[in-house]
């Protein structure tokens, strides 16, 4: 017959302990498991946590479609588990939530689509987003605004929102569907003081490529000063040239910018072909191209990789007129 020592009752005891400790381990997972809770896993039912978008993604629902799943959203530290690669240009203009669910045809769901409403604080950030992505076989449907429609998928800026809504396949029963729904998207969002992005009127739209015009919140060109610049891009007789304006503090500014750039230009190899103290301006040759940049008002505007410096000139000096009295 075995003889427990005290050794022997210390080890017996610690065993009872530790299969105690694994018991309830397996315990607390099942009840963590009973109770899922999506948010630890970055989305969550809108409005509880990411603050919401605002966008009433319960209402939108298009004729002959229902909603497949619970609506999701993502704040600033988990956008990246939806969007992943995209994330970074979100979140340097100005992100502040997102908002999605998705529906499907009653009777096939094969045929459904992804709604994203991303509440960008405000029109600016919002038509950035939208510009920056735009697609090569984009379909502009004025209707909604800044809007088009792309692979059977629309796209749309209204206010601080930018809104895709995503199709699973090329239809046109599908297409409708989603037409239908972000013209109610588009309908929950209200008009603001400040959703006219004023500066997009300025350029010449007898010369501006429709749908070309670009807004960058920072470093266009890979000019770090280049903060909140407006492109476009312009005829000149069988090509496109790259135009740009963009409001500064002040006049100042306008010109501390516009020398600045000429500093880079000439830093990075360029040459000086022209210029003018009056206006800060500057016509830059560069590898070939020419480059134009000059103080008006408040603004800086300029010419962005020109066939010849004449053609940069010109371009440039139908800038000035559009941006001088009128854009103050």
């Amino acid at each position: 017959m075995k003889t427990f020592t005290a050794k022997n009752r210390t080890e017996h005891i610690i065993s009872i302990v530790l299969l105690s400790a694994l018991v309830f381990a397996a315990a607390a997972i099942l009840v963590r498991q009973s109770y899922y809770d999506t948010g630890a896993f970055g989305f969550i039912t809108p409005g509880a946590g990411a603050g919401g978008s605002g966008v009433d993604l319960e209402g939108i629902t298009p004729a002959g479609f229902q909603a497949m799943l619970n609506g999701e959203s993502y704040d600033g530290e988990t956008l990246f588990e939806k969007i992943n690669g995209k994330a970074p240009l979100y979140l340097e203009a100005g992100f502040r939530s997102l908002n999605t669910r998705r529906f499907a045809k009653i009777g096939d769901e094969r045929l459904w689509m992804e709604v994203f409403a991303y509440d960008m604080g405000d029109a600016r950030n919002s038509f950035s987003v939208f510009s920056q992505q735009r697609r090569e076989d984009a379909r502009d449907l004025p209707a909604l605004g800044y809007a088009y429609i792309s692979s059977g998928s629309l796209f749309f800026a209204k206010g601080r929102f930018y809104v895709e809504i995503i199709g699973s396949a090329g239809s046109d029963l599908l297409e409708a569907g989603i037409i239908e729904a972000g013209t109610r998207v588009a309908a929950s969002v209200p008009d603001g003081p400040r959703d006219r992005i004023t500066e997009l009127d300025l350029f010449d739209r007898n010369l501006t490529v429709p749908g070309s015009e670009k807004f960058y919140v920072k470093s266009a060109f890979g000019y770090g000063k280049f903060t909140n610049l407006y492109t476009a891009r312009y005829r000149a007789g069988t090509q496109t040239v790259t135009v740009f304006a963009g409001k500064r503090e002040g006049q100042a500014d306008a010109e501390a910018i516009a020398n600045g750039y000429r500093k880079f230009l000439l830093g990075n190899g360029g040459s000086v072909k022209k210029s003018d103290a009056s206006t800060h301006m500057a016509i830059v040759d560069l590898y070939g191209t020419s480059e134009a940049i000059a103080a008006c008002g408040d603004y800086v505007v300029g010419v962005h990789e020109a066939e010849s410096a004449a053609q940069a000139e010109e371009l440039l000096k139908n800038l000035l007129l559009r941006f001088g009295e009128q854009a103050r």
